[in-house]
């Protein structure tokens, strides 16, 4: 670039500046409601994690995670990665900013259908999949709410990107209050296992209508060939990544069931849904900044900008992880009873899982900034064939424990490989040395301190750890806004 651009380009910034400031607000409080959406969605089954598990006998929660394991997987493919399509062409195709989101949800609509016809009519093979304690009732209702999702993440994906975040917080916790109504009508009426799933299917039910009459009363709806044409192209290998992603999340459920008792299987549930709790507190970040994360390199300063986010993300994540890992022990003897103690000692390693997998979404921009989604899906499928080349090979022998290791060596293949993709296309300024400072802190702390004391003492040490971690983010500079200095970055596109 000449002198003459970057001053030009610096000029302009500083007449923005105020406006600048202002999305940095709007951005707060998007996130800050993203925050309220996720605590009345994902956070209600923490919530009812007390009532659940002194209710349902282990075998019927290990029952349980089975069929949402498998529901999953579905929703991977029901999506057919047109939400990420979306995102990557959004304000850039055709002259009405409708025509993408109206087609997308065309394109999607088309596909669920017969899709979900055919999900029905495999229920009784996935019966004989998950074996002789799950009821086949409790399949169809699952089934069902699975062929609903990618409808719902389409239209809720497109009000986040309008910042409609009040609307999005009433539509998700309109479905959260539903379900969990229906869910203890269920239980104390003893319909069980169906029960649960009938009152999720009744709820994404009554959510995906409502969507569709916003969508269509916003946006419209249309069936337009072509732009799903190009959707798909993008969205093919998304879905690919996706279901990696379902062998890195929740495939070694399915191998445990011959290996381990479904007992077991009910401890290791618990454990992955505390260390669930570090997602749904990170989300709020990248629930507003991943639907822009792309568009915002083309603005001036852009690329210091994501890297100022990614260390600010990164600092957030090892304050929550550590808290969680010091804590999480004391909220596993509080909220359940002690058939299901022998989670404890799991949480630690799930933990570390969990956050290389939610570091990868802080520095994972370069590999999705092309004209389609190769470069993810490759990452994503390696990692899913180091993990499931390690499940097939240590879940025999470990059990439990090989399906953990396998895990956290898969993500840590992960993470190192969005990185080094990723900053090859888009190099963000990061400060690798104060980062793995952070890194290294943050895991000595988890483990030095110590965690099988009292519940209040186990809480309050945890929220000491977190406030620490936080203290040595600041003291590292990784909480410093950043300084925009990089011109634009146009969007590449495919040659004719």
């Amino acid at each position: 670039m000449d002198q003459k651009s970057s001053q030009n380009g610096k000029a302009d910034f500083a007449k923005r500046e105020e406006p600048a400031a202002a999305k940095v607000r709007s951005g707060t409080q998007q996130a800050a409601i993203y925050g309220l959406s996720l605590l009345a969605t994902r956070g209600m089954s923490i919530v009812m994690l007390p009532y659940i598990t002194h209710t349902l006998s282990p075998t019927d929660y290990g029952s349980i995670e089975l069929l949402q394991g498998f529901a999953d997987a579905v929703t991977v493919i029901f999506g057919f990665g047109l939400v990420e399509a979306m995102f990557r062409y959004a304000g850039r195709f055709g002259a009405d900013r409708n025509d993408l989101p109206a087609a997308a949800y065309g394109a999607i609509l088309a596909l669920a259908l017969p899709c979900a016809a055919l999900l029905q009519l495999s229920a009784p093979l996935v019966v004989k999949l998950l074996g002789p304690t799950i009821p086949l009732d409790a399949v169809r209702f699952i089934l069902g709410t699975a062929s609903l999702d990618g409808l719902i993440a389409l239209s809720l994906g497109w009000i986040r990107f309008e910042n409609k975040s009040g609307l999005y917080l009433g539509l998700v916790a309109g479905r959260s209050v539903v379900q969990v109504a229906g869910i203890v009508a269920a239980l104390e009426f003893g319909f069980g296992i169906t029960g649960i799933m009938a009152a999720g299917f009744i709820a994404s039910s009554l959510l995906a209508a409502v969507l569709m009459v916003v969508h269509y009363r916003t946006v419209g709806i249309r069936f337009d060939a072509a732009i799903a044409a190009k959707l798909v192209r993008y969205g093919a290998p998304i879905v690919l990544a996706g279901l990696a992603g379902f062998v890195l999340n929740t495939f070694d459920r399915l191998l445990l069931v011959p290996a381990v008792p479904v007992t077991a299987i009910a401890e290791y549930a618990l454990a992955l849904k505390l260390s669930f709790l570090l997602t749904l507190l990170f989300q709020p970040l990248t629930l507003w900044w991943q639907p822009r994360r792309i568009s915002i390199l083309s603005e001036f300063g852009g690329v210091e900008r994501s890297g100022a986010v990614a260390c600010l993300g990164f600092s957030y994540l090892c304050v929550v992880a550590v808290g969680l890992a010091v804590a999480g022990p004391s909220l596993i003897r509080l909220a359940t009873p002690s058939a299901y103690h022998g989670a404890i000692v799991l949480v630690p390693w799930l933990l570390l899982a969990k956050a290389m997998m939610l570091a990868s979404d802080l520095v994972d921009v370069g590999s999705y900034y092309a004209e389609d989604g190769r470069r993810p899906m490759a990452i994503n499928l390696v990692a899913a064939g180091v993990a499931l080349a390690l499940y097939i090979l240590l879940i025999p022998l470990f059990g439990i424990g090989g399906a953990i290791a396998a895990t956290v060596i898969a993500y840590a293949v992960r993470l190192a490989a969005f990185t080094r993709v990723s900053l090859k296309r888009v190099k963000l300024p990061l400060p690798w040395g104060r980062l793995a400072a952070m890194a290294a802190l943050s895991v000595t702390a988890a483990v030095v301190i110590p965690h099988d004391g009292s519940i209040l003492v186990g809480i309050a040490l945890g929220s000491a750890a977190s406030f620490g971690i936080a203290v040595a983010a600041y003291l590292l500079g990784l909480l410093a806004p950043a300084e925009p200095r990089s011109l634009p970055i146009g969007l590449p596109e495919r040659a004719a």
